[in-house]
């Protein structure tokens, strides 16, 4: 008798952005008492007790008296096992290798949870169960995490075995904690002939021919498990207006209420049976951890984003949808019922539009309801929040329970789907509908169609490269686009410039000299613009001052770009400040050295790539002060000697330097004046003047004067400095 696996065991709970890890769920090779890596490891057994599966029990009855269609399948045990002091260590050569093991009797399955997860580089972490014929690894360094969290796949039996080999010198590094284990009360692994995993006879397997015309769909499909392992619902990945590739995955608010923790959410795609009648496990794609964006009782809607980016060549499509309420003629819903493989209900009743129904005896979560009665299959436990489908393949809700079964009458083979048309309103909030998720650029659209991954854009991917000028015209393209995606174009002012409305490339006209920024669009989003220079070509002046003062002269470097952008470069010296004086030492240059003594203006003069003649400029100054003033000495009762040194040359006493504002301007160019003002009345007192401005050094008298305190203004050059002078 072939031995069959669910779908839902070949699963794995890692985190954000990491690599896949494999499970092979019918190893040949099993692995034996030296374990893995074969070394010679003592015992390192740790046994669990059951958990009281008193409350788990009556909480299943009441879910499936409540006609609800989630499942749980295990009850999470808390622990605090540090794997690197549990475990039985051996060290051989540069490697050290470790084991360990939990047993809980009677376990139908068991799966465990790490915290503070860190695999150094060089470590390989295997997990396997007591037969070893199931066994997820390696497990690198690929798969640590900001959260520092990760947990393994769901394992056969009552004993799950961790080994693990590291480089003996980063052994220390190592960290595992086993935070919780996850009973599994049970039996998920199961023997058939016919079918496949746990759910009823009379659901059908995707592949077979009620499936037919369903195929982009179904790829939009994934059972979802929750951070713990206990609970398992289905959902959808869901299409948004702009043709992004944002995970955004639709499900039940009920699943939500089952397990907050979405971070821990498993998402599993492509889980269907290889043939309508299996005869082998299939291969899937599985994401790890989401990120919760909307929800809301009413409608029974959860909007979870994947913490991971699908890639383009996944296979993996996302779901079109309709907001209309008129109600679907026919139509199917595909889920994964007792987490067994994808299976597909039909419908040739139309759905029946109504506020908190009951049917058969039993109502759903929720109020606001599609409600469907199957034709072909049914739906059970682990089907929550899987998506129903109208005739023109789009959701228009997502399952949130029933009276349906295999074991129910044809009658009351009925289901009730939370209303897409209400969550797209929700309540009214960014965290309660799903309006501005899915139609972020608020288009208004009633409807999209499945789409391929494949033909999806990445976000924040799409660029427009070429240069930002155009002479009379130039051809434009987005890139990052999938080949036939189209794209819309706008000019910001077709009076100076024109562009062809949809292609890519597409051509930018001039019709008048200016500036216009264009516009493209995907799916009626914004997804690049370009500002664009309109009969003639931009160059910018980048300027850099250069540290250190030369004679009262600071440097700066101007340089240009793009140089592509122009020819005939001149520099020259424009406006001068008063005093001032500029040195330009590479005029033809793109790159040049010029010496600024005070401040002014450097113009450039040159021929843009269109030919025009243009002129640029940029100001230019100097931080360095036009002289230094010392008095000495100071408090003084005959001579001061009054010093104005170049920067370079000498600094004053920091009690020289305070900064005064001058009483008054008093010298005219070419002179140095010295005025000594009475410090209370501001009245002056003594004057020095200086048909000069090169001196450096003034002797001056203060014979004949009061004691007391004294300002001393030098004025040169219409600059000016003052500072503080006592006489004794």
């Amino acid at each position: 008798m072939k031995k069959f696996i669910p779908l839902l065991l070949a699963m794995l709970i890692a985190f954000i952005g990491q690599a896949q890890v494999i499970t092979n769920y019918n190893n040949i090779e099993k692995i034996g008492n030296e374990g893995k890596f074969k070394a010679a490891y003592r015992m390192a057994v740790q046994e669990v007790a059951p958990p009281d599966l008193k409350n788990a029990l009556a909480r299943d009855k009441a879910e499936a008296q409540a006609g609800s269609k989630i499942i749980y399948i295990a009850e999470p045990v808390a622990l605090n096992v540090n794997l690197q002091k549990a475990a039985s260590w051996v060290r051989n050569g540069e490697m050290e290798y470790g084991r360990f093991t939990l047993y809980s009797r009677g376990a139908q399955t068991l799966s465990i949870n790490f915290s503070d997860f860190y695999l150094p580089k060089g470590t390989e972490l295997f997990i396997y169960n007591k037969e070893g014929e199931m066994i997820t690894g390696p497990v690198t360094e690929a798969e640590n995490n900001e959260l520092k969290t990760w947990g393994s796949s769901i394992f056969k039996g009552d004993e799950v075995t961790v080994e693990v080999k590291v480089p003996a010198a980063l052994k220390d590094e190592l960290s595992l904690i086993i935070t919780n284990m996850a009973y599994g009360y049970k039996q998920i692994f199961i023997e058939k002939t016919v079918g496949f995993g746990l759910s009823g006879a009379c659901n059908i397997n995707v592949l077979c021919a009620a499936g037919n015309g369903w195929a982009a769909e179904r790829n939009s499909v994934a059972f979802i498990a929750t951070s713990t392992g206990a609970a398992l619902c289905s959902g959808a990945m869901v299409m948004n207006t702009c043709l992004t590739n944002v995970p955004y995955v639709l499900t039940a608010n009920h699943c939500f209420d089952a397990n907050t923790n979405v971070g821990g959410w498993r998402v599993f795609f492509q889980a269907w049976s290889a043939a309508c009648t299996p005869n082998q496990n299939s291969n899937g794609v599985l994401f790890n951890g989401t990120t919760l964006r909307a929800r809301w009782a009413p409608s029974d809607f959860c909007l979870v984003q994947l913490n991971s980016t699908p890639a383009a060549n996944s296979g993996i499509n996302y779901a079109g949808w309709t907001r209309s309420t008129a109600a679907a003629t026919s139509g199917v819903s595909i889920h994964h019922p007792a987490g067994d493989v994808m299976k597909i209900s039909t419908y040739t009743t139309a759905l029946v539009r109504e506020d908190d129904p009951v049917r058969c005896g039993v109502n759903a979560v929720g109020t606001l309801h599609w409600v469907v009665l199957w034709n072909q299959g049914v739906t059970e436990g682990g089907s929550s929040g899987s998506p129903l489908f109208d005739q023109n393949h789009r959701i228009v809700g997502q399952l949130s329970g029933g009276p349906s079964s295999c074991a129910q009458a044809a009658n009351c083979r009925i289901d009730m789907y939370g209303r897409f048309d209400d969550s797209w309103t929700g309540g009214g909030t960014n965290a309660t509908r799903l309006s501005n998720w899915l139609d972020p650029s608020n288009s208004g659209a009633q409807t999209t169609n499945t789409t391929s991954i494949a033909n999806l854009l990445t976000p924040n991917g799409q660029t427009i490269p070429e240069t930002n000028f155009i002479c009379t015209s130039r051809s434009y393209s987005l890139t990052g686009v999938p080949a036939g995606t189209v794209v819309t174009w706008q000019s910001s002012d077709p009076a100076v410039a024109t562009i062809t409305a949809t292609g890519n490339p597409v051509t930018l006209t001039k019709v008048a000299n200016g500036y216009v920024t264009i516009t493209a669009r995907v799916g009626g989003c914004v997804v690049a613009t370009k500002g664009i220079y309109v009969g003639s070509s931009p160059i910018s002046i980048a300027s850099t001052l250069q540290p250190g003062c030369n004679s009262g002269f600071q440097n700066w470097v101007l340089s240009i770009s793009p140089i592509t952008n122009g020819s005939n470069w001149n520099w020259s010296i424009g406006t001068l400040g008063t005093n001032s004086q500029i040195n330009i030492y590479s005029p033809t240059s793109t790159t040049t050295n010029v010496g600024v003594k005070g401040g002014g203006a450097v113009r450039l003069n040159y021929t843009d790539a269109c030919g025009v003649a243009r002129q640029d400029g940029i100001t230019v100054y100097s931080t360095c002060p036009p002289f230094r003033l010392a008095v000495s000495p100071n408090p003084a009762s005959g001579n001061i000697v009054v010093s104005m040194n170049d920067p370079l040359v000498e600094k004053a006493p920091t009690e020289t330097q305070a900064a005064i504002s001058p009483l008054r301007k008093i010298a005219s160019k070419g002179q140095t004046v010295l005025s000594l003002f009475e410090l209370n009345t501001n009245l002056p007192m003594r004057q020095w003047k200086f048909n000069e401005t090169k001196g450096q050094r003034y002797n001056m008298s203060l014979s004949g004067l009061r004691k007391g305190n004294y300002l001393l203004q030098v004025d040169r050059d219409n600059q000016t400095q003052v500072t503080r002078v006592m006489v004794q």
